[in-house]
């Protein structure tokens, strides 16, 4: 045998396996942040006692997002997985919840849902409502937003359900059905609480006594269909005295509708979008407007020869307003109007009428 030599070094020892659980806990709670709710509560899980312990974390579970991929029948079972999980696991933790159903586009063969398709729509609202009332019992839900890419689907949304739930505790409610339908129904006042609601989509349905939850502070409407109530709507804003932030998408607001714009104190920023009437005559009250935005009805591309561009009316809004934006021919119009603005910072063109 072959004697040592001196100084010699014995190997280093192989190198130990990568091991998620020598992982410290703030590094690993930080990577499973990074999962959907889904896959957090359904898959991440059962990798073992710890994995499981974490995912029931509080700093994981105060926002939930869940992307539901599936057209119908491959839908509804991923809503119900969904709502299962939450109800189970993350119920009395959640203050954000947001769910998103991708674009898959419509049923083939078919002008519009049929019977089978109704009732797929039925139970995903139904299995919903349901998640949002036992989540609301818990008051912790601050903010809910639905947001539905799914071409030709029709969801009906029964906030009576859960209204009474959430009245206390929800702030902010997003549901942005855009190339779909959505109706709901008339208890929204119920969310004494709610300061921020968005409601869009295709054919957006309301019913005509729908009331406005009256701690609104922001108020997004956006629909197309003939039925969107715009004459009973606009009416209601008077009541809004806190209401800072109002953007309204519809060619199908009357003319007369926004006399209760001058009834508004508080309304900084003004969005008018779709709209084939001049603008309001009763802004000219609105002392605290600090943002403008006042976007035409579409007429094929070019500036409509039909009537001359109406001026922005005057009055004291234009010495408080910031930024403003609106087709190129009525800033030239406008153009001794705009001398009262001595704030503008910002002034956004658009070069159709």
């Amino acid at each position: 045998m072959r004697p040592k030599r001196r100084g010699q070094m014995p190997p280093p020892p192989p190198p130990a396996a990568a091991n998620s659980g020598a992982l410290p806990e703030e590094l690993l709670l930080s990577i499973l942040g990074l999962l959907d709710t889904n896959t957090l509560l359904s898959t991440a899980a059962l990798v073992c006692k710890r994995w499981r312990e974490l995912t029931l974390s509080t700093q994981l579970l105060h926002t939930v997002e869940a992307r539901l991929p599936g057209a119908e029948a491959a839908l509804v079972a991923q809503v119900e997985v969904f709502c299962n999980c939450l109800l189970h696991r993350a119920a009395p933790h959640v203050r954000r919840l947001r769910i998103v159903m991708p674009e898959q586009g419509p049923p083939q063969g078919l002008d519009g849902p049929d019977g089978e398709a109704i009732e797929h729509f039925d139970r995903i609202a139904s299995e919903l409502g349901a998640a949002f009332t036992r989540v609301g019992q818990h008051c912790q839900l601050e903010d809910l937003s639905i947001s539905l890419r799914t071409e030709g689907m029709f969801l009906e949304v029964p906030v009576g359900g859960w209204a009474e739930a959430l009245g206390r505790c929800l702030r902010r409610l997003r549901l942005d059905l855009e190339p779909a339908s959505l109706a709901t129904d008339a208890r929204l006042q119920e969310l004494t609480a709610l300061e921020h609601l968005e409601l869009a989509s295709l054919v957006l349905e309301v019913p005509r006594e729908l009331a406005l939850p009256p701690a609104l502070t922001r108020l997004h409407l956006g629909g197309y269909g003939e039925d969107f109530p715009g004459e009973e709507l606009t009416p209601k804003l008077s009541a809004l005295n806190r209401l800072c932030d109002l953007s309204l998408d519809s060619s199908h607001f009357p003319a007369d509708g926004f006399a209760s714009l001058g009834k508004l104190p508080a309304l900084r920023r003004l969005h008018l979008a779709n709209c084939k009437h001049p603008l309001p005559a009763p802004l000219a009250a609105l002392t605290s407007l600090r943002t403008l935005a006042w976007v035409p009805q579409r007429r094929g591309g070019m500036q409509s020869a039909e009537a001359p561009p109406q001026p922005l009316p005057e009055g004291p809004y234009l010495r408080s307003l910031r930024c403003l934006a609106v087709p190129a021919v009525m800033a030239a119009a406008s153009l001794p109007a705009l001398g009262a603005a001595a704030q503008l910072q910002a002034l956004g063109l658009f070069a159709f009428f």
